[in-house]
């Protein structure tokens, strides 16, 4: 707003994005809103009749045109044509035209359907809408956009881990109009009808499947052809999880992937390559036509490079914006950097207003404004006076502003990556400095220029290539070097509306206050002083109020997490100490701590784990727990330490060792004892069960069985234990064991949960922790009947998601993240 006057689209736009914001979070009100609207313009006419001021009326119309384009993509009930009325009820042969092909590999790749219709033996049904399809096999190039295709398979909903403050895949995927997914393989997919297109788009694919191959012919180490094939055709499967992780580390991950840097790079490049080139016709020169012409030039490399990477979103966005700037270098108008991104942002956004809650889309944008803003602070001592300067005075000035570009690129973007990744890198800034000119400004472009040399002179290509290899593999070894650092990155916590909003306000006041005036025009110092102001006086309110939230209370929450076939319960316990029991897990490569603990954690602002319990050492219970153990800071852990004879037990005690995190063996832990006003008690196994011989090889009937108190309430955590070990419970411990509140054993098993073990509880709910459909058919009908034979109320996070209490020793309050008591 401090720039209104000199920028006047950016209120208009600001109050554009509110209103797609705030339509994000509500839905309806459409003839109301509209209302509004057409009074806006009315109000705009009156005020324009009248000669009065009409600021108001047209920020009033925006803000209602934003909230209005963003209401068709809200999941509302869908026609009953609609493919998402067909989901999880078996297999179907599917008809439907491919939208969207994303190569992952050579042998992968995701097809966006358009369907026609499905059909079963019985009938055939009209579809409308849209699914992702993930096609794997070695037939991958027959397939184009715009063909008609043919296949059997289930076709799956789109599910949603539902935690507070989780990501809204679901939602995420209903903004592109998908609403279903299937799996095939590609042999079992037949082309019904080639689309016109399809030339286009086979011989597009013929030409990125042959620099893959040259990629793969390059003599060079494996990482730095996968991060080749990142860079050129923004294919990422094939990076190994150590070089992702130091690029994570170290703040330049945005590297890997096709993006606004990696176009204006290439920009940057081929611009500055033309305009010295042409620099040396005169005649170009007397006509100044070399900076339109260099501008123009510059757009055939920019746009081949999009089409290599098949126009992703993020490619499509950037080559937009590029190109904008390039046209205004051509029409050879003023320009100002800052209304051109906010013309690029505004027309993006009319024509796709979802895409603001794109990730790549906010960090781009934010990365720019930084950039352009920042860097218009050093106006005042900019020299041009580069070509009768020293050669070393130029080379330290180019390192000067580069450093100065990634300062304020990182400042510009520091409150978006903590508010979608909890991490920061604290060598970030430096990294960039050091990698974004090494692979930026000479791999890529040398790699495009040598791929188009590769189809003319192979010999003179696969040179050019094997350079731009050997230069990638010393930026990796450093990046590596960098990341082994101690404190490379840290996790933070996931900052809120509030705290992102001040942060930026803080932020582009203090450039706006150094920016160097214009014409001599006056800066409303006050004001700037007041915005400043009101935004720390409201952080720190927020601050004031946050700290209360985790240290004031004297209450005990718990939250069981839906991590779908698996067990994670967090504890919140009186004055802000914290339990976590279980981690979740699958076997796979979707890491559960990384994507669903670790943000609820980050979120609630929690970084210390006072104790961590492990219940027994499978992979849905112990999964999770590996990127927490790796990435906050852990007081004490407490496991039956019992043998697994897997990578994730043996990387679990690695972690311990290399963290010196303190794991006490069991016999040495305490029986019983209080924390922060809430007791512990360990039923189960015995001390020394494991130097004993009734020892019991099944994991699940060694589980850590634990019992938490706070005033009157009591809440078992069984773990995984079977019916022999609830048996030997209900012997050993009896009224002992009645609890208000009862995870149900081994997710609902019917090898669990017997009738005596249930009396001997006796709770008033059971929360019973377990994946949506999942393969072992948990929680199983019987055990479902008995507790409802019981009376007993059932919460399971496979159908309301997160399952939330909130005790103060006397009363219960539970509440579900779909608020849905079965």
């Amino acid at each position: 707003m401090l720039m209104a006057y000199s920028r006047p689209l950016i209120p208009p736009l600001f109050f554009y994005i509110l209103g797609i914001f705030l339509g994000n979070q509500i839905s309806g009100y459409f003839f109301s809103t509209l209302g509004i609207c057409l009074l806006s313009i009315v109000g705009m006419f009156y005020a324009i009749y009248r000669n009065h001021s009409s600021f108001l009326f047209p920020l009033v119309l925006f803000f209602g045109l934003g909230f209005l384009s963003i209401q068709p993509y809200h999941i509302h009930e869908l026609s009953d044509q609609h493919i998402r009325h067909y989901t999880d009820k078996g297999a179907y042969t599917v008809v439907g035209i491919i939208e969207e092909i994303i190569p992952i590999s050579n042998t992968s790749m995701y097809a966006i359907l358009s369907c026609n219709y499905i059909e079963n033996p019985q009938n055939r049904y009209p579809v409308l809408g849209k699914i992702k399809v993930s096609v794997k096999g070695n037939n991958l190039l027959s397939f184009s956009i715009g063909d008609v295709i043919h296949f059997s398979s289930k076709i799956r909903s789109i599910r949603n881990f539902n935690n507070p403050g989780g990501f809204d895949y679901k939602k995420f995927m209903a903004y592109r109009g998908i609403y279903g997914t299937a799996y095939v393989n590609a042999e079992g997919v037949q082309v019904i009808e080639h689309d016109s297109r399809s030339y286009f788009y086979n011989g597009l694919y013929h030409v990125r499947n042959r620099i893959r191959n040259y990629i793969d012919l390059l003599d060079t180490r494996l990482d730095s052809q996968a991060v080749l094939k990142a860079l050129i055709l923004g294919e990422q499967n094939s990076i190994p999880d150590t070089v992702r992780n130091a690029f994570s580390d170290t703040g330049t991950i945005h590297i890997l992937s096709v993006s606004g840097s990696h176009i204006g790079m290439v920009s940057a490049f081929y611009f500055w390559i033309f305009r010295y080139i042409l620099s040396y016709i005169p005649i170009l020169l007397w006509n100044a036509w070399i900076l339109k012409i260099s501008s123009l030039s510059t757009f055939i490399p920019v746009l081949v490079y999009g089409l290599i990477a098949l126009f992703s979103p993020p490619t499509q966005r950037s080559v937009f914006m590029v190109t904008l700037f390039l046209l205004s270098l051509c029409i050879e108008k003023e320009h100002d950097l800052v209304n051109t991104v906010w013309i690029a942002a505004w027309i993006i956004l009319i024509f796709a207003p979802a895409v603001l809650f794109s990730i790549s889309f906010q960090l781009s944008f934010s990365a720019v404004l930084g950039i352009v803003l920042g860097m218009q602070v050093f106006q005042q001592n900019k020299n041009n006076n580069d070509r009768t300067s020293k050669w070393y005075r130029v080379i330290l000035k180019r390192c000067i502003n580069l450093f100065w570009v990634s300062f304020f690129a990182t400042l510009g973007t520091w409150p978006l990556i903590m508010y979608h990744f909890q991490s920061i890198s604290l060598i970030g800034i430096l990294a960039n400095v050091f990698i974004v000119p090494l692979v930026g400004l000479i791999v890529l472009p040398l790699s495009l220029f040598s791929i188009l040399l590769c189809f003319i002179n192979e010999y003179l290509g696969m040179l050019g290539l094997k350079i731009s290899s050997v230069i990638l593999s010393l930026s990796i070894d450093l990046i590596k070097i960098v990341a082994s650092f101690d404190y490379s990155s840290l996790q933070t916590v996931k900052p809120n509306y509030i705290e992102i909003i001040c942060y930026y306000l803080i932020f582009f006041s203090i450039l706006y206050y150094f920016i160097p005036s214009v014409d001599n025009h006056q800066k409303p110092k006050k004001r700037i002083y007041q915005v400043i102001f009101g935004a720390f006086f409201v952080l720190a309110i927020d601050i004031v109020y946050s700290y209360y939230q985790r240290f004031g209370k004297n209450d005990l929450n718990m939250t069981m997490l839906d991590v779908g076939q698996g067990n994670c319960a967090v504890l919140e316990l009186p004055k802000g100490g914290i339990i976590l029991i279980d981690g979740g897990g699958f076997a796979s490569t979707f890491d559960i701590g990384a994507k669903v603990l670790a943000p609820f954690l980050c979120e609630k602002k929690i970084l210390t784990i006072d104790l961590v319990i492990l219940t027994h050492p499978d992979i849905d219970h112990i999964g999770g727990l590996l990127y927490i153990l790796n990435n906050f800071h852990i007081k004490e852990i407490w496991s039956n330490h019992q043998i697994a004879d897997t990578n994730c037990y043996k990387e679990f005690i690695q972690i311990i060792a290399g963290k010196h995190w303190l794991h006490r063996s069991f016999h040495s832990l305490p029986r019983s004892f209080m924390m922060n006003q809430v007791w512990i008690e360990i039923l189960h196994p015995k001390p020394h069960f494991l130097n004993s011989n009734d020892i019991r090889f099944d994991h699940n009937d060694n589980s850590l069985t634990v019992k938490l108190s706070i005033g009157n309430i009591r809440v078992l955590f069984p773990g995984d234990i079977g019916k022999k070990t609830e048996q030997t419970l209900v012997e050993q411990y009896k009224d002992r064991l009645k609890s208000n509140i009862l995870i149900a054993p081994h997710h609902g098993s019917m090898l669990s949960n017997h009738l005596d073990f249930i009396k001997a509880v006796d709770p008033e709910m059971v929360i019973i922790s377990a994946g949506w459909n999942n393969k072992f058919h948990f929680p199983h009908k019987s055990v479902l009947k008995r507790y409802e034979t019981m009376h007993i109320p059932i919460y399971r996070t496979d159908i309301q998601g997160a399952i939330e209490i909130q005790t103060d020793g006397n009363r219960i309050h539970i509440k579900s993240t779909r608020d849905s008591l079965l």
